[in-house]
Parts: structure tokens; sequence; C-alpha cells
């Protein structure tokens, strides 16, 4: 009746002995299905570490790509800030220019 190999005297009564026989059944169930859950575990384990790759890389592309958008940005600035510049010198010298104009009744320059 029992699914062990191993022979069991019988101990007092036939029910004890029978009680035994079912005892040892289930730790031998509790032990196969603690295998399994180790099993279980252990792919889990291997899934886990295998996502954490994956983090990793996709954290250094996005660190990457955070550089690219940083550099991308100062250039614009930089850009801007030269587009600026030389509309503030194109507007003073044309300020300039009106200056010399009203001086100069509509001329540059004043025939002697």
């Amino acid at each position: 009746m029992s699914s062990t190999n191993i022979p069991l005297k019988t101990y007092g009564t036939v029910e004890t002995t029978r009680l035994l026989e079912e005892t040892l059944n289930i730790a031998y169930k509790s032990e196969e299905i603690g295998d399994v859950t180790l099993d279980e575990m252990r792919k889990q384990r291997d899934l886990l570490e295998e996502s954490k790759k994956n983090v990793d890389s996709i954290k250094d592309i996005s660190y990457l790509a955070n550089q690219s958008l940083n550099s991308l940005r100062a250039r614009y600035w930089r850009r801007r800030m030269c587009l600026w510049s030389v509309i503030i010198l194109l507007f003073v010298c044309n300020v300039i220019v009106l200056i010399f104009l009203i001086r100069g009744h509509g001329r540059f320059y004043t025939y002697n």
C-alpha cells in the first residue's frame, strides 16, 4: 500500500502502521512539491536576473540619449544667442546710420 521503498515494521496496531505509512507518503509528496517549488523559484530568479540586465541596458541607452539631448539643447541655445547677437548688432548699426542720416540731412557726408 505504501509508495515508499522502505519496508515498515508493524508498530502497535495496524491503524498505527497505516498512519505511519500515510505520514511518510505525505512527507515524500511534500518533498516533491518542495523540489518543484525550488525549480520554479530558480526559473523566476533567472528571469529576474535577465530582466535586470535588460533594465541596465535600457538605463545605459537612456543615459546616452540624455547626453545627446543635452548636447542638442546646448547647441540650440548657442545658435540662438548668436542669432540674437547678430540681430542686436544690426539694430545698433541701423540706429547709427539713422543718426548719421539725420545729422547730415539725408547724406552720409557733406561737401565742403
